[in-house]
């Protein structure tokens, strides 16, 4: 994930476990980590995929897990996402399956619960979460046109890593492609399938 920030650009360095900026000297420079990643090292120790941006600074990240150990997410990727909030470091909300694409938008956090194949809508202060949708695909990629969300949706492409996941047994088919939320009530107005 990438994200416009009132200072630079934000980078989620998923192989690292930390948010971090570009440099003209490195590959990048660290810039935030979540609390229980000990050191920065290329071990993929928590699965740090997303970030949400909110007054020019991130505010939020999903990881699949609270792991320290290299790939420690993997055995408990079906329930042990969680969304972090970036300024202490907190647990928003856990539980989740494989999360992506956390992001602020008209007032609410949103996240893909990509595992179950659904949109959620986070209270950011109780964690209470609302499924607005659920799609049959692994949910990927989540932009905002007014009161539409644009969803990204894939099939399950390597069994060792994304097998075992509920949307594997939710639908018996799994689409690739882009779909359209209405936000206002949750239904699926457009598709686009690869």
């Amino acid at each position: 994930d990438v994200a416009f920030g009132e200072s630079g650009v934000w980078i989620v360095n998923t192989r690292f476990c930390c948010l971090s900026f570009l440099s003209d000297q490195f590959s990048f420079v660290p810039k935030w980590k979540p609390p229980f990643v000990s050191e920065i090292v290329p071990e993929d120790r928590c699965h740090l995929n997303g970030v949400a941006m909110r007054g020019g600074q991130p505010r939020w990240v999903s990881c699949l897990g609270t792991t320290d150990t290299p790939g420690g997410w993997r055995e408990g990727k079906a329930t042990g996402g969680v969304i972090l909030s970036v300024p202490d470091g907190e647990i928003v909300a856990r539980g989740l399956s494989m999360p992506h694409s956390p992001r602020w938008h008209d007032g609410h956090l949103w996240v893909l619960n990509s595992g179950q194949g659904e949109l959620l809508r986070l209270d950011v202060e109780d964690g209470e979460r609302d499924v607005v949708c659920t799609l049959p695909g692994y949910l990927r990629g989540l932009s905002f046109v007014g009161p539409f969300a644009l969803v990204g949706l894939c099939q399950i492409r390597e069994k060792h890593i994304f097998g075992g996941l509920p949307i594997s047994q939710r639908f018996p088919q799994l689409l690739c492609g882009v779909a359209v939320i209405d936000l206002r009530n949750g239904q699926t107005v457009g598709m686009f399938e690869f």
